[in-house]
């Protein structure tokens, strides 16, 4: 079983998968309970088969709320690139059967 346990995205429940199927290999079938993950472009709009922006659209508990002494620099990390919506900063791709691939690190090329 492959797993990620520093992305949102690549947390498995186990034993129990909403899906029943097998993972692809390098992908994640499932995020965690309570996580609302997805691949969003620049302006938070959802991507299937298409490389954007691992995001989360709800805080979820366990989140981190701020850096140490400085909520104004977690804010524009994390919150103000797209108002609302949590960007992770790490690229992903999910597939039209739900199946998602980490893709690296950065922005989207244009």
């Amino acid at each position: 079983m492959q797993r990620e346990p520093c992305s949102p995205e690549g947390v498995r429940p186990w034993p129990v998968s909403p899906r029943p199927f097998p993972i692809s290999p390098g992908g994640f079938n499932t995020a965690s309970p309570s996580v609302a993950a997805e691949v969003v472009d620049a302006d938070g709009k959802s991507l299937t088969n298409t490389v954007g922006e691992l995001a989360i659209r709800r805080p979820f508990v366990g989140m981190t709320q701020s850096f140490w002494r400085d909520d104004e620099r977690y804010l524009d990390a994390y919150w103000n690139t797209v108002p609302g919506i949590w960007m992770h900063g790490d690229l992903a791709l999910r597939r039209d059967d739900a199946i998602r691939f980490s893709a690296g690190a950065g922005v989207p090329e244009s």
